[in-house]
């Protein structure tokens, strides 16, 4: 058993480490144990054949506290997650594993510098309550990541499946300024399409429901900085509302400019209002229809 502490940016961590080596005929039996205050992690039938320099594992990892991690994400997160995997070291370094949460089912593969990740019917609901950003969206999303760990550049998309606003400043101010209540609008299908360098995220946006569009192109993310700057275009039964999100990523300042809906939202309400004169003036009326 081996016991020892460290410190990482003021992090003191802590372990318990047991490994049982058994050599027989060149191959390596080995079963290790990893006990922390971060993270518990169990390695129980690694294999290491000696005369071909290959080792070979599953593992379990047990993370009961996401924000102990913060030494080296930098990043407060809340819940917990286990995840279970095999790795192989030979030439390449492979790890593969699954991790169910967050109400859906996640599976990874890390090839040396290569990590790609599929998640499928995540909530976003609780993804946002795990990184501790608003919930101001609900749905279903299957996600798609490559990304090297080297350069720190990858590309993500996602697809958001049947989802709704939540109540939030700007439902609350698009529906003061419309008289529209976006929370009542159903988007089957929202995609996301993110370009990465290290932490700062460059996304395509489009979403549609039965009376609205909603797209953006170029929304910039620094997530060092919790930053965000995006230009949205609302577009409520194909009459645009153009809306300015910047500043703090989790209460960022809202701008909205809807002259062009609202001089399109009087012209409609004057027609129809002229229309409902001409059908109660029946003289009028006639009068039209002559022509």
């Amino acid at each position: 058993m081996l016991y020892k502490e460290f410190n990482f940016t003021n992090a003191a961590i802590s372990y318990n480490l047991n490994s049982n080596v058994n050599i027989k005929n060149s191959i390596a039996l080995i079963n290790t144990k990893l006990n922390s205050n971060v993270v518990n992690a169990n390695l129980p039938d690694g294999k290491y054949n000696i005369n071909k320099n290959i080792f070979t594992s599953t593992y379990s990892i047990n993370i009961p506290n996401l924000d102990k991690l913060y030494f080296a994400t930098k990043k407060h997160l809340k819940g917990k997650i286990r995840v279970f995997g095999n790795i192989k070291k030979d030439k390449d370094l492979l790890i593969t594993g699954n991790s169910k949460t967050l109400g859906g089912n996640i599976n990874y593969k890390l090839l040396n510098n290569d990590f790609t990740l599929n998640a499928k019917n995540l909530y976003v609901v609780k993804l946002m309550d795990m990184l501790m950003y608003p919930q101001i969206f609900d749905s279903t999303a299957n996600i798609d990541l490559k990304y090297n760990l080297l350069n720190k550049k990858g590309v993500l998309d996602a697809n958001l499946i049947d989802g709704h606003f939540l109540p939030n400043k700007l439902s609350f101010l698009i529906n003061s300024l419309a008289h529209f209540d976006l929370t009542r609008e159903i988007y089957k299908k929202t995609t996301i399409h993110s370009i990465i360098n290290d932490k700062k995220i460059i996304s395509d946006l489009d979403m549609k429901s039965k009376l609205t569009h909603i797209s953006s192109k170029k929304a910039f993310v620094d997530l060092d900085k919790e930053y965000i700057d995006s230009k949205l275009l609302l577009e409520i039964m194909k009459r645009p509302i153009y809306i300015k999100l910047k500043g703090k990523l989790t209460s960022p300042s809202i701008k909205i400019d809807a002259s062009k809906f609202l001089k399109a939202e009087i012209k409609r309400k004057a027609k129809e209002e002229i229309k409902k004169q001409i059908e109660k003036n029946l003289p009028i009326q006639n009068f039209f229809k002559g022509f």
